[in-house]
């Protein structure tokens, strides 16, 4: 056996990965299901490898047998003349293998993702042959995808749309299950060739965004000691937003938060809590109307957890649909931070915040800053809620990680302290 396999040894990995081939063809045939990009790349990557061995193998026979003949000095010129074919034959047939498998590999390449759309979970394959078309096919293991589920087409000139967190919005979509039943499918209306400008792209974006389905998620409101004497959340805006839109999406089957990356930012060398470095990001629903009620966030400079959560309302232009929005925004703020108050619980509670910065409005030198000391501050569970109204500006909800050395400080400088007593 041993004598066997030193004979054809340079044959063995061409045959072991032809069989390969095979096998995965077969099985290909038989289940539908088709071998990933790595794998079939990798695949065709041995192929070549294995019958670049065998030429090699082959050379080394010949020259074999060409050195057996030359010390019996037969034939040496027509021997000579042979290597030298064999030698040329074998690097163009090589060189034509690397080149087309290379070519080969190139144009059948797509990018994939592994994904979750409509609860199933799915590769998607980025095409870039014509257009860009993302298809999405059922998922089975790391090696194999099995039919196709769904596809989304975009502008051309997109990129890669699944290679940055947000995407681009697709032109077309379409999903289905493994029975061919339509799940999800649509259009934002724009046609093939038709051109669209940087600000309408961003607005189709939000509008798919917002129309994806997100899911309650329970954060954990844990106050930390950031910086020595820096006092944040646990959590980051990210983090508040995904829990947000999940209560949200419950009530409404929209998300109303889009992601902190398209929120208005500044970086100050301060805030209103904190004296170092930090990030202030606020989101509006539309920012051409200026009336809308904001959310802001303030954060340490990376980003990772949260200082304050700042929720306003521009009084000086009240109308009861804006103010009913900005009480919506309180509304699940709360629900965010205190998810086992009821319904009923929480609206006291933010009725009860905003009635106080009404009857609390302090002059417009006293505007809010690091310096304002709130009418009120409620307490639970190291939050912190007040209200603050300053003539000139927009009426506040600020919630705030406290502890017991907060609340006294609070106290101390003249602010009524409530214990909540929901929960």
């Amino acid at each position: 056996m041993a004598k066997i396999i030193k004979l054809v040894w340079g044959v063995l990995p061409f045959i072991f990965v032809s069989l390969c081939v095979v096998l995965v063809t077969m099985f290909e045939r038989i289940t539908g299901d088709t071998l990933r990009i790595l794998f079939r790349n990798l695949l065709i990557l041995l192929w070549v490898i294995s019958f670049g061995v065998v030429l090699f193998w082959g050379q080394l026979r010949f020259n074999a047998f060409r050195q057996k003949a030359e010390e019996e000095k037969a034939n040496r010129i027509m021997l000579g003349a042979l290597s030298i074919l064999l030698n040329v034959l074998s690097a163009l047939v090589m060189g034509c293998l690397i080149l087309g498998g290379v070519i080969f590999a190139i144009l059948s390449h797509k990018t994939e993702y592994v994904t979750v759309r409509n609860n199933i979970k799915l590769v998607a394959c980025v095409d870039y042959f014509s257009g860009v078309t993302v298809n999405y096919y059922q998922y089975k293991n790391p090696f194999f995808y099995g039919k196709r589920l769904g596809f989304e087409h975009y502008a051309a000139d997109t990129g890669d749309p699944l290679a940055e967190p947000l995407g681009y919005p697709p032109l077309e979509w379409r999903f289905w299950d493994s029975d061919g039943n339509i799940l999800d499918s649509g259009s934002n209306e724009v046609t093939w060739g038709e051109e669209i400008d940087e600000k309408e792209m961003q607005e189709i974006q939000k509008k798919i965004i917002l129309q994806e389905k997100a899911e309650i998620r329970e954060l954990n409101a844990a106050v930390m000691d950031y910086q020595g004497d820096e006092l944040v959340f646990s959590f980051s805006i990210d983090d508040f937003i995904d829990s947000f839109n999940g209560y949200y999406w419950a009530d409404y089957e929209s998300r109303y938060l889009l992601p902190s990356s398209m929120w208005i930012s500044f970086v100050y060398e301060s805030s209103i809590h904190s004296k170092y470095a930090s990030n202030y990001l606020y989101f509006t629903p539309d920012e051409t109307v200026w009336s809308f009620p904001t959310v802001s966030v303030f954060t340490p400079s990376d980003e990772s957890y949260v200082q304050e959560i700042m929720l306003n309302f521009d009084d000086h232009s009240y109308t009861e649909s804006m103010y009913h929005l900005y009480e919506r925004t309180c509304f699940y703020t709360i629900k965010v931070l205190f998810p086992s108050f009821d319904d009923a619980e929480i609206v006291e509670l933010y009725t009860k915040l905003n009635e106080l910065a009404y009857q609390n409005v302090f002059p417009n030198e006293q505007g809010y800053s690091s310096d304002s000391i709130p009418a009120a501050l409620f307490y639970k569970d190291g939050i912190g809620l007040y209200p603050y109204f300053a003539i000139g500006e927009s009426v506040h909800l600020c919630v705030i990680p406290v502890t017991d050395q907060t609340i006294s400080a609070f106290e101390a400088k003249g602010t009524t302290i409530y214990e909540i007593p929901y929960g």
